[in-house]
């Protein structure tokens, strides 16, 4: 994982927003929350920069992972995802004619990219988020 620039972090934070910036970026904020609850793809993407970075960091006592999707592409990809709030679930996955499985701990986080079929079998009792989008697999 990349460190951290903490001077880069505390230049951001000793920035001045105008009232007018401040009008703008609560506008597009808006915006975004409001296209996100109604799962509008579209509206939320104009919202980003082209360049924009999503990013999930999971710590644990046993580590940190990372999950990193860049650009309006990787910001679409972010929005399919699955993830397992409590307990165990086995992920199949069938890409480009091979079948692999994986076991997914509380926590973890499942991308599936376009084209690639999936199923989940919970083992035992377990929660999931499941966000998909339209004509995913």
């Amino acid at each position: 994982m990349a460190a951290i620039d903490w001077a880069n972090v505390q230049q951001r934070l000793e920035w001045e927003a105008t009232p007018q910036a401040y009008d703008q970026i609560r506008t597009v904020w808006l915006k975004h929350c409001d296209t996100e609850l109604k799962q509008d793809m579209d509206g939320l993407l104009s919202t980003l920069t082209e360049d924009c970075v999503y990013s999930v960091l999971r710590t644990t006592a046993a580590g940190s992972t990372s999950h990193r999707w860049d650009g309006q592409k990787g910001a679409r990809a972010f929005y399919t995802v699955f993830a397992v709030l409590d307990g165990r679930v086995e992920m199949c996955v069938k890409e480009n004619g091979h079948e692999r499985s994986v076991v997914l701990e509380t926590g973890d986080v499942f991308f599936a990219s376009a084209g690639t079929e999936h199923a989940a079998r919970p083992i035992g009792e377990a929660r999931v988020l499941v966000v998909e989008t339209e004509g995913s697999v």
